[in-house]
């Protein structure tokens, strides 16, 4: 369980990293504009492990 747990959080902090680097670096400003809004709401998010084991960055943007 607390292995679990400590795998979401790192999982979080990758998902978290991965979008404020793009929301810096991407190519277009609707992509750079996606991250950001991405970002913010994850940022937010207190979810529950499974959460974070079952999300990626890509499904963070799509809901954002």
């Amino acid at each position: 369980m607390s292995t679990d747990h400590a795998r979401a959080w790192r999982i979080r902090r990758g998902i978290l990293r991965d979008l404020a680097r793009r929301s810096r670096t991407g190519t277009s400003r609707t992509e750079r504009a996606r991250c950001a809004r991405a970002h913010r709401l994850a940022r937010h998010l207190i979810a529950d492990p499974a959460f974070w084991l079952s999300i990626t960055s890509r499904d963070l943007e799509r809901i954002a």
